[in-house]
């Protein structure tokens, strides 16, 4: 990722959507740059995806709807 042009100079960066991602990230003690982010367990990973599934319910068709567009917009 050293080459991802935000991450050389954040200040170029237009889009205030982005950059207040950027900064939370920051805040946070997190490095945008790293390739190593620790990973759950199996059963943790388990717990908090029951934990969340009417979230996941209710998200499914945005999700769903926004990969058709991605797809629509990437074959040009």
């Amino acid at each position: 990722m050293a080459g991802n042009p935000f991450l050389l100079a954040p200040e170029v960066n237009a889009n205030p959507l982005l950059s207040d991602s950027w900064s939370r990230c920051q805040r946070y003690g997190l490095d945008p740059a790293t390739e190593d982010f620790p990973r759950l367990g199996a059963g943790e990973l388990a717990d908090r995806l029951a934990s969340h599934r009417g979230l996941q319910q209710l998200a499914q068709p945005v999700v769903e709807a926004l990969s058709r567009r991605s797809q629509t917009c990437s074959r040009w």
